[in-house]
């Protein structure tokens, strides 16, 4: 009986023989040996299965060229003879590879999978891709008999009820969810989910002043009040298995979102509830329909009208450093689309003598509402912000001015979507303040696209999300590819996938820190891997993720995570410090939770609460280290400038004056 490397030479020889290329190739007529002996250390030396890549090209044109009639039969049975040396010492090498990562059990099903298929065997790709290859084919056949391509009957229970959802659609500032929280009043057993830990917060504190014993759960924090009536929560953490009378769905638009809109799509599917209030904006009623009836449930809608007029001024703003104080007035909210744009308005703003809220994401919530209570009670009469206001923070604005008409989105600087531009311009007008809201930009022609976008129709939302299912961490293989396999097999209309990118950058960094999750306590448990690499972080923040590989490697260490410590000062960084600080307290207290670890209640409490103190103490003092300066004279820079140079030092230096910093 042949061994497994035997077989495996036989299929490499055969499928080089079959293979054909696709452009002509040359034989090598003289210093054949010199060329076999490149193959033979190629081979030798590769330290990984991608080195062999040339190899396998080399020999496959070699195999190719036996044929060339130019070459005596004897030369032909000698070549033949020494690349099937050649052929034998690239399979050891191969199988060395494999058996690193893979049993003799999964190895003998890839040959067996890879000899009905001699193309793939033939391509110039490593032997690990050929693996991924046929493991991922085999993987989708799973998945394919694991999830229901319906997503309705993964909630059997739910399906058993009789559910009434009330749709209430309109734009911002129409009262849709005022009128659901006063249905929500009524609750014996109620819950508000939004997309926010602010919005959750919000409602938890209206129940709250209205005598309505509620508590609060979001990602971050739990507030248990005793014989609560109703919970405030952030949308992800829905218990699925809990039954309520009443269910306020906040925000519902977001469906369609990447990254999060399964999280509606699981409210909407699955809650228990027996009235589902649901508040949208009017473009995704035709699909929030379907799925309800799909569902077997009923609904009404109520059409909800904006309470005060929208209107945009004819003339933009100027914020030139020497004009800004002509323009800018008492209610007004300028919207920038970046963190150091945010503080530089508001710098700015400060020198002209306006004092300012700022908010942004980076922002601890207790901060954020902070700087928004200062705004509402008129400490200050400005507010600079990102577009993190225009989801459901409710502030007295009389006008919103645009700075910017293009955001960076996380992967690349684009135009404003009509739907982003109508939600933060939806914030102008508060009722029962402003008469109307007013819009306008710092930007000479965007006014005449914003009169445009505010008076047409947003395009329907077609789409809702569907998110990772747990059931497919039985499954035999890799997480990534597992991962990768289930988002690439397309769901049926409405439905499409969420994005898993950032799930898959986590995987690998811990993959590339962990020696191929060798250092990681139970590594090779795909359920503690899926845990740890769900856990909400910003990836893109190298202070946060270094503590989470940490986590990660030390989380069966002890009962407790080790406590985050304040990162190191950078001089002019105190506020990114304290940020990031913010960010670590958050990850110890996510993690903590996902992986089933005690907390240090008392300690966290107080040190977000320091944190907090300190952030608001920084904002609340000068804000003049923000403002962008000439990097010579130290003058502010105009706030279109892109050049680090103010215009007079330009032409000093043009002019060839030496300039010193």
């Amino acid at each position: 009986m042949m061994t497994l490397e035997e077989r495996f030479v036989e299929l490499y020889i055969n499928s080089f023989r079959d293979w054909k290329p696709n452009k002509s190739v040359s034989l090598v007529r003289k210093k054949w040996k010199k060329h076999t002996d490149i193959l033979f250390d190629q081979i030798e030396q590769a330290s990984t299965p991608n080195n062999l890549r040339n190899a396998i090209a080399d020999i496959r044109k070699d195999y190719y060229c036996l044929g060339d009639s130019s070459l005596s039969k004897a030369e032909s049975q000698r070549r033949r003879k020494v690349l099937r040396r050649i052929v034998v010492a690239l399979v050891e090498k191969e199988l060395m590879f494999l058996r690193k990562r893979h049993s003799e059990e999964a190895i003998e099903s890839f040959y067996q999978e890879l000899s009905h298929d001699r193309k793939l065997a033939a391509r110039a790709i490593s032997i690990e891709e050929k693996f991924r290859s046929l493991d991922t084919g085999v993987i989708a056949e799973q998945i394919a008999s694991m999830v229901q391509t319906d997503p309705t009957v993964e909630f059997p229970k739910t399906r058993e009820m009789s559910r009434r959802f009330h749709l209430h659609l309109g734009p911002t500032n129409s009262g849709k969810t005022y009128d659901s929280i006063q249905k929500l009043k009524e609750a014996q057993h109620g819950v508000y989910l939004g997309p926010l830990r602010l919005l959750a917060l919000e409602i938890y504190d209206t129940l709250t002043d209205a005598g309505v014993p509620c508590s609060m759960l979001t990602g971050e924090e739990h507030i248990y009040v005793e014989n609560a009536r109703v919970v405030s929560q952030t949308i992800e953490t829905l218990d699925i298995g809990e039954r309520y009378d009443i269910a306020v769905i906040d925000e519902c638009q977001m469906i369609e979102d990447d990254s999060r809109g399964h999280a509606w799509s699981r409210a909407v599917l699955g809650i228990m509830a027996e009235d589902i209030y649901v508040c949208a904006s009017a473009n995704v009623k035709d699909l929030l329909i379907g799925i309800i009836e799909a569902c077997g449930d009923t609904w009404d809608v109520t059409t909800h009208e904006r309470k005060t007029k929208l209107v945009v001024e004819d003339e933009p703003v100027s914020l030139e450093n020497k004009e800004i104080k002509n323009y800018i007035q008492k209610g007004d909210c300028l919207i920038a689309f970046s963190k150091r744009a945010v503080l530089d308005l508001a710098a700015r703003l400060e020198m002209a003598g306006f004092k300012a809220s700022v908010i942004y994401g980076k922002l601890p919530p207790e901060t954020r509402k902070r700087e928004v209570a200062r705004f509402t009670s008129g400490e200050t009469e400005v507010v600079v912000a990102t577009d993190a206001i225009g989801m459901g923070v409710n502030l007295p604005i009389r006008r919103i001015i645009m700075t910017a008409s293009r955001k960076f989105d996380g992967h690349e600087v684009r135009p404003l979507e009509p739907s982003e531009v109508l939600q933060i311009a939806g914030r102008a007008g508060r009722f029962g303040i402003y008469d109307e809201g007013l819009v306008t930009s710092s930007l000479p022609k965007f006014n005449k696209d914003l009169k445009y976008m505010l008076s047409h129709d947003l395009p329907p939302v077609t789409r809702a999300r569907l998110g990772f299912p747990n059931v497919l961490l039985t499954l035999e293989g890799n997480l990534d590819v597992i991962i990768r396999t289930w988002e690439g097999i397309k769901a049926k209309p409405p439905y499409e996938k969420i994005s898993t990118e950032e799930m898959i950058v986590l995987y690998n960094t811990l993959k590339l820190a962990s020696r191929n999750f060798t250092q990681v306590p139970e590594g090779d448990d795909k359920e503690v891997l899926y845990g740890m690499i769900s856990v909400p972080l910003d990836v893109k923040n190298t202070t946060v993720v270094e503590q989470w590989i940490y986590y990660c490697k030390t989380y069966v260490e002890d009962t407790r995570l080790a406590f985050p410590e304040l990162p190191a000062g950078r001089r002019g960084k105190e506020l990114e410090r304290y940020e990031d600080y913010y960010k670590l307290l958050d990850l110890y207290h996510l993690f903590s939770n996902h992986m089933g670890k005690e907390l240090e209640e008392d300690r966290l409490l107080a040190e977000k609460e320091r944190c907090e103190a300190r952030i608001e103490e920084i904002l609340a003092g000068s804000k003049n280290g923000f403002v962008r300066r000439c990097m010579y004279c130290r003058k502010p820079l105009d706030i279109d400038s892109t050049f680090r140079v103010c215009d007079e030092c330009h032409s000093m230096r043009y002019r060839g004056i030496k300039l010193y910093r």
